[in-house]
């Protein structure tokens, strides 16, 4: 009765124990994973004064690529010639390498997915924790079912955290190096004034500062248009003067400070184009301004730069 009853339960064993294998090994084939192997990892950086990025190529799938661009927060996106993951929501988690298994993974959420050559994309905020993991050794992922077969594989898409860390050095300095602007943030732009004031509130003098950095980095700037504006209060004669005083103190102020005067036009027109109706105190506010147009030569893309 003892002998029956040990081979009873070894019998048990080992069917369970096979179970065991072949829902692992199930697991395992209902995924692919793509992600740059120890000897293929790579890390590429492209810096200027107007963007910064780090990218890895992801072997059979395409490029992870962390991106800053001046006057703006980081992003990190992916990008492929064939995405191969369901339009929805992929989990993103920061898992440990193979070398490491003592380390617990970190869920991250999930993110969108779309279809295109640019499926995937994360905001700030979770950039910069997958940046910092992928100093720290560990490996963001992002898993999603395949298109192609909605039950089955799972897409993994992965980077590798191997010899990473000289090129997150590199990242930070040419990070700290941006401009504080770009140039859809200066292309227009406007200054305000009191009733009957000369010169812009304080406030504006830091962004006229921002636009004069810009135009020094970017040589492809090569028109810069001021037109200077007022309400409708007082006689007609006196607002177009004050307007020319608004508008030329503003190109004094880029003469001064470098700018090469053959490139900028300076007009006036007194109360002629408001914005808005003259109206209350917000209209006519809205009204007293001096507006500034950067034109440059198209496209403007310095070759050592990958472009969001």
């Amino acid at each position: 009765m003892l002998i029956n009853w040990i081979i009873h339960r070894y019998k048990s064993l080992t069917l369970s124990l096979a179970g065991l294998l072949i829902l692992v090994a199930t697991n395992v084939s209902a995924s692919v994973t793509y992600m740059a192997g120890y000897d293929e990892s790579q890390w590429k950086l492209q810096s200027s004064v107007f963007s910064c990025s780090i990218s890895q190529e992801i072997p059979s799938y395409g490029k992870g690529v962390f991106f800053r661009r001046a006057g703006e927060k980081m992003i990190f996106y992916l990008t492929t010639p064939y995405n191969q993951q369901r339009k929805g929501q992929a989990s993103l988690v920061i898992e440990p390498p193979t070398w490491r298994p003592g380390n617990p993974a970190r869920h991250m959420g999930y993110v969108d997915v779309v279809s295109g050559n640019r499926p995937f994309e994360v905001e700030p905020e979770r950039a910069s924790t997958m940046l910092a993991s992928l100093n720290s050794g560990l490996m963001p992922m992002f898993t999603r079912k395949s298109w192609y077969e909605p039950t089955e594989p799972s897409i993994r898409v992965g980077l590798s955290a191997f010899d990473f860390e000289p090129i997150y050095r590199d990242f930070l300095g040419c990070i700290t190096g941006l401009l504080p602007v770009n140039f859809d943030q200066v292309k227009r732009s406007v200054v305000f004034y009191e009733s009957s004031g000369l010169y812009p509130e304080e406030k504006y003098y830091q962004l006229l500062d921002y636009i004069v950095q810009y135009v020094h980095a970017d040589p492809s700037v090569n028109a810069i248009i001021i037109d200077g504006h007022t309400d409708d209060i007082g006689r007609r004669f006196k607002n177009r003067e004050l307007s020319r005083e608004r508008s030329e103190h503003i190109t004094d102020y880029f003469i001064k400070a470098g700018i090469e005067e053959d490139l900028i036009t300076t007009r006036y027109h007194g109360e002629r184009y408001p914005v808005v109706r003259n109206v209350g105190k917000d209209g006519r506010s809205r009204n007293r301004r001096v507006t500034i147009r950067l034109e440059r030569d198209e496209p403007f893309r310095p070759s050592n730069l990958e472009y969001f």
